[in-house]
């Protein structure tokens, strides 16, 4: 009897709350003031709720009361997913990078390393990266000069004792053409001899001897007394 008589005087009380919760949870549609009817005594027929029901709904209506306050009061900032920060790419500890690793970066890897830089680092970095690869330029372009020069010195030596060697037998073959219209003009002038003496050698050979003192003239009797042998001999 007790039981019955204590939940006799607690589904009012409960019952009650319930429906507060619903009249907070669905706003009136019409304008004017909310109003909560008082329930002191207790509903007439029977009832359909349950002390557990009750309580499972009290329960998720302040579960989400409190979930709408957290999501509502929770800074913005604490939402958003910060990435961890590399030390090598930090602003305030600056990108160290030797000359070799400047240059040999490719403009992406470069671009990657760049990230969370100052504008003013990252012009510095890439001014200094001009630089460098401007002196490579620079520096390939003499040592191809200075390779190709080395090669035409080298050529010119080459053609210039080839030259030097023609030179040489450019002159041996002058002498030589020399001494060969030397000897055919004295032998012209044995003959024009030979004419004008009416066939006497002996003649010829004095006239000969008279006009080119330099040539010895031998003249043997062969078969033929016709044949004749000049020597030349220059000094």
């Amino acid at each position: 009897m007790y039981v019955i008589s204590t939940l006799c005087c607690e589904f009012p009380r409960r019952i009650a709350l319930l429906c507060v919760h619903i009249v907070d949870f669905f706003p009136a549609t019409h304008a004017g003031p909310r109003r909560t009817p008082p329930f002191t005594t207790p509903f007439p027929g029977p009832v359909v709720f349950t002390v557990r029901n009750v309580d499972i709904h009290k329960a998720s209506m302040t579960d989400l009361r409190k979930a709408s306050s957290t999501i509502q009061t929770e800074p913005l900032s604490l939402k958003i997913k910060k990435e961890p920060e590399d030390p090598e790419l930090s602003p305030n500890n600056g990108l160290h990078l030797s000359d070799m690793e400047l240059v040999q970066l490719t403009v992406r890897e470069l671009n990657r390393r760049l990230r969370g830089l100052s504008k003013e680092e990252i012009m510095r970095l890439k001014q200094r990266r001009r630089t460098l690869k401007n002196r490579g330029y620079a520096a390939s372009c003499r040592t191809k000069r200075l390779t190709q020069k080395e090669e035409l010195e080298r050529q010119q030596h080459v053609l210039k004792s080839e030259v030097d060697k023609l030179t040489r037998e450019n002159t041996e073959m002058r002498i030589e053409l020399q001494a060969m219209r030397t000897k055919y003009e004295a032998l012209q002038n044995f003959a024009t001899t030979l004419q004008k003496s009416n066939g006497n050698i002996q003649a010829a050979v004095a006239l000969l001897h008279s006009n080119h003192r330099d040539m010895e003239v031998d003249i043997r009797e062969q078969e033929h007394p016709s044949d004749l042998r000049i020597k030349q001999d220059r000094d």
